[in-house]
């Protein structure tokens, strides 16, 4: 499965947890070990995008901690918004 979720990032360039989360219907608690091993082997990236509002201290619960958590290739640059 550790090779799957890296061709899958490598494959779209950058993944956001909950798109993780659907396409290999594993809880993230499940996957962030998976994708550390990833991260220590330098084959992707972690990085963080805040919604407006979480990124104003109210934020009201919408899902958007498991969009926030980005995955990327290593090496791809800086990350940039998925969505807010």
């Amino acid at each position: 499965m550790l090779r799957e979720i890296r061709d899958y990032i490598s494959e779209h360039g950058q993944v956001d947890m909950w798109t993780l989360k659907n396409r290999f219907s594993t809880d993230p608690d499940a996957l962030r070990p998976m994708l550390d091993v990833l991260i220590r082997n330098g084959e992707i990236e972690k990085s963080h995008f805040q919604c407006g509002s979480c990124s104003l201290g109210s934020c009201a619960g919408c899902g958007s901690q498991l969009l926030s958590e980005i995955y990327q290739r290593a090496g791809k640059g800086a990350c940039v918004p998925l969505r807010d």
